[in-house]
């Protein structure tokens, strides 16, 4: 089961000019709570976020920045805290993983563990067992939803555990041109000079003219990409789209 749908979510929404100044006008800095690790509690500012599909705003500028926001309708597995040895911080040591959470106002958490360009969001209710960053108790129910659950867990386990999951290649080329496209697009460039950008100037100058499969190219990649920084991305971060 992919973990990167949130993370190139982002990449689309930070990019959306609509997003970007909606979130200058409404985000604050974040208040934290006392916790282990980053814990943030939502505001009234974040549920204007909700607007494009997240529980708080994310700076799309931050060099520092997570690889992915909280999103309101990515997958979640359930939890709980336990009291029980090793706490969350201790157990995921040397794992090079980055935990947040996000407290919501009925005292729900939602809590963030990421690794490189995969993510996984884990809903912990209000009052379940230790204090934060006890240990991290896994809550699966029988039933339906079971195995897309037992997947999230395999997931789960290997951010925590330092296993490597191979990107797929095929699919990090096409984000890469459709987000080069997007890029060029947002910057006032031409259909032609973005094709130089992809393809270089050489060959534009050789294949590219109005019937040619460069030019049909790198416009169905923007349409496609102009899409998935519109709408498309909230798909992406559910996990209903590849």
């Amino acid at each position: 089961m992919a973990t990167d749908g949130g993370p190139r979510a982002w990449a689309f929404l930070r990019r959306n000019p609509d997003y970007r100044a909606e979130c200058r006008r409404a985000f604050v800095g974040p208040e934290l709570e006392a916790a282990p690790f980053p814990v943030r509690v939502q505001s009234k500012a974040d549920w204007q976020a909700r607007a494009w599909g997240l529980l708080a705003w994310e700076d799309p500028d931050a060099a520092d920045g997570p690889a992915s926001p909280f999103w309101a309708e990515a997958p979640m597995l359930r939890a709980g805290w336990a009291p029980d040895p090793p706490p969350l911080r201790g157990f995921l040591a040397g794992a090079r993983t980055r935990v947040e959470g996000l407290r919501l106002p009925d005292g729900t958490m939602i809590l963030k563990i990421e690794k490189g360009g995969a993510a996984v969001q884990v809903r912990i209710p209000a009052g379940t067992g230790a204090a934060v960053g006890a240990r991290l108790e896994i809550r699966v129910g029988f039933g339906p939803g079971l195995a897309q659950d037992i997947g999230r867990l395999r997931v789960l386990n290997d951010l925590a555990c330092s296993i490597e999951r191979a990107p797929r290649s095929a699919r990090m080329r096409a984000d890469r041109e459709l987000l080069a496209v997007l890029d060029g697009r947002l910057a006032g460039k031409s259909w032609r000079e973005t094709a130089v950008d992809l393809y270089g100037a050489h060959r534009v100058a050789g294949q590219w003219h109005p019937d040619s499969w460069m030019r049909a190219r790198v416009r169905r990649r923007g349409q496609k990409a102009r899409a998935l920084m519109e709408s498309g991305y909230r798909e992406l971060a559910a996990g209903r789209r590849d």
